[in-house]
């Protein structure tokens, strides 16, 4: 794989700027406007040297070689944009000599034609090099040769009133020679001056592929950094054509260099960028990488469907041939369009930022096409933030409790306290189930926790006194505050705070807490039964691990989730899951609590289940306290 930084675009998409403006100075040749210029102004010099000619009456065939050379040359010129420069120059230099023999042979005492051929032999030297710079001097010097020869051999016939030179051949050798030399001597100097600015140019060039490399390229991936994308954004952005920006993010990159080395994050840098390469084989193609973990993918003639395409078929071979599953490593992938949802790249970063959140919440591989209504939602969510943080450190959240009720005696055993939040002038109260989510997300519960653990052990005096000294109250706790070794020390102080008995206290715990160390799990349990507080497994049965670990652990009570009871009255085999669950909790010594009980024929379908207490709107509504105390 070659991983070199001389080639960091994909078929040939962008090339080096650079390149493009010393290309002119490489070769030293004339621009195309003083090409065009020169052929016009020749053609015009023509037309007038056939036009005295012919005024004159004398030199007939020059003044036709002049006629023919002026309207070849016209022609030349108007048909400019379709002739190359160097086939321009060619043609100019070849009607220079064109016009120079007739000169030369019908008046060759005359400078006119040989000061022509002269300049033909400094402008070979001037555009060309190697063979081609000596193809026309070497032509002219062998066309003066003859046309001395056949002079002094009269096969030449000069007919002009001038002296006749063809018996002094010295005078035709010393002329020869003079334009020989000037000729050469013009061309020497112009070829060592462009031999000398050759290499001065060559040095420039090095420095400016260096300087452009250390600018806009990456230095482990050889692709094109952020600062080079930005510029041809900036420059695509007046042609006013939609383009696609896909952006790849690596998750997973830095515990991978912890656990390996940064080595390892390059070597998997370069095999990616290899592997994406093959997948996209847009012909107009730019890969650039954003950052340490993040890649962009500019294909501005390819379809968004397309480069979705292209980087599910990424993924899934980086998965197989990087195993990126065993280092840990995932891909998510955002579309946005230019300039639709940004005209720089920052517009277009941010917009890439909010589509891989939702790429992120979608799972693994998840490619997500940015939306404009997605901005509206992170802003709502970004408040919801604040509200909820302002709630937790402004005592923005009091208990509410709901009644658990014997079925057999149809009294008040006990209470559930359940969390809510306080309303803040005329706004809309986010329910328990959106708020709790922002306090998982965020890392808040244990804080959340211990809050509402003392809000609640405040309250069960209270409780106890109006409904009775064994009533008892459930508190929910989050599985890290459950299993935090300090969870015992702290659930005693408040308790000693509160001046609340421990059998009055129930914690309840989901299922989510059974991830971490069994063992662990079962200290947990043991402190605080040790304490004489009961423990709770809620929502039971809801998942397979409540089941398999309830061997395991020992839990004072167990919770039947909701589930298992809304369709008790029309289903026979829900009827039986719940009355089996009933018999396993009583046979695992668990008190058993039926969640969400909310008709009178649900009530109607467990009352032959002995032993179990029932909780749901049917008999209370989660009310404040100062409801349930009454007047």
């Amino acid at each position: 794989m070659n991983s070199s930084p001389a080639s960091p675009v994909a078929d040939g998409a962008v090339s080096d700027p650079s390149l493009h403006r010393l290309e002119p100075a490489m070769s030293l040749g004339l621009s195309d406007r003083l090409i065009d210029r020169m052929v016009l102004i020749a053609s015009l010099v023509s037309a007038a040297c056939a036009l005295v000619l012919l005024q004159a009456k004398v030199y007939p065939v020059s003044m036709l070689v002049d006629a023919l050379a002026a309207v070849g040359l016209i022609l030349l010129w108007l048909s400019r944009h379709r002739i190359p420069s160097g086939r321009r120059l060619a043609c100019l230099a070849l009607t220079g000599i064109f016009v120079a023999v007739p000169a030369i042979v019908f008046n060759p005492y005359s400078p006119d034609g040989y000061l022509l051929v002269a300049g033909v032999m400094a402008l070979s030297f001037t555009n060309w090099s190697g063979p081609r710079a000596l193809a026309l001097p070497v032509s002219c010097v062998l066309l003066l040769a003859a046309v001395a020869v056949g002079v002094n051999l009269d096969w030449i016939q000069v007919t002009t009133d001038a002296p006749n030179f063809s018996g002094r051949p010295q005078a035709w050798l010393i002329v020869c020679l003079t334009v020989v030399l000037l000729g050469t001597a013009m061309g020497g100097a112009i070829f060592e001056l462009k031999h000398r600015l050759l290499g001065q140019i060559e040095l420039l060039e090095s420095g400016n592929r260096k300087l452009f490399r250390f600018a806009y390229q990456d230095a482990v991936t050889g692709l094109w950094n952020v600062e080079f994308l930005a510029r041809e954004l900036e420059r695509h952005r007046a042609k006013g054509v939609a383009h696609q920006l896909m952006v790849i993010e690596l998750m997973g990159l830095r515990e991978l260099s912890a656990l390996h080395g940064p080595m390892r994050v390059d070597q998997l840098w370069r095999e990616g960028v290899e592997l994406l390469r093959k997948n996209l084989s847009a012909k107009t193609l730019m890969l650039c990488r954003l950052s340490g973990d993040q890649l962009a993918v500019w294909a501005p003639e390819a379809e968004s469907h397309r480069l979705e395409e292209a980087s599910q078929a990424f993924m899934a071979h980086a998965r197989s041939k990087l195993s990126l599953d065993r280092l840990g490593i995932q891909f998510h992938a955002a579309l946005v369009s230019f300039p639709e949802h940004g005209l720089d790249l920052d517009a277009l970063r941010r917009g890439a930022q909010v589509a891989l959140q939702r790429a992120v919440a979608q799972g693994p591989g998840a490619c997500v096409a940015f939306a404009a209504e997605m901005v509206q939602q992170l802003h709502e969510e970004q408040l919801l933030r604040e509200r909820v943080r302002q709630a937790l450190d402004q005592d923005g959240f009091y208990a509410v409790y709901q009644a658990k009720v014997d079925r057999e005696h149809q009294q008040i055993v006990g209470f559930e306290g359940l969390a809510r939040m306080r309303p803040v002038g005329e706004e809309q109260v986010p329910g328990p189930a959106t708020f709790i989510g922002v306090l998982h997300a965020e890392g808040w519960m244990t804080q959340f926790g211990e809050r509402m653990l003392q809000r609640i052990l405040q309250d069960v005096p209270a409780l106890c006194e109006r409904y009775g000294a064994d009533t008892q109250v459930a508190a929910n706790v989050s599985p890290a505050l459950f299993l935090s070794p300090s969870f015992p020390d702290l659930l005693q102080r408040l308790l000693l705070e509160s001046g609340v008995s421990p059998s009055n206290l129930i914690v309840e715990i989901t299922e989510e807490v059974f991830v971490g160390d069994l063992q662990r799990l079962r200290q947990a349990c043991g402190a605080l039964r040790d304490l004489g507080v009961q423990v709770s497994l809620d929502d039971f049965g809801s998942g397979f691990s409540s089941l398999s670990y309830l061997r395991e652990v020992h839990f004072d009570e167990i919770k039947i989730d909701r589930s298992f009871v809304q369709r008790i009255e029309t289903d026979r085999r829900s009827q039986m899951v719940l009355s089996t669950l009933c018999e396993l909790g009583r046979d695992f010594d668990c008190r058993v609590v039926i969640e969400g009980v909310e008709t009178a024929g649900q009530v109607a379908c467990i009352s032959g289940l002995h032993g179990v207490c029932l909780q749901g709107f049917y008999f209370a509504r989660p009310q404040p306290l100062e409801q349930l105390l009454g007047p």
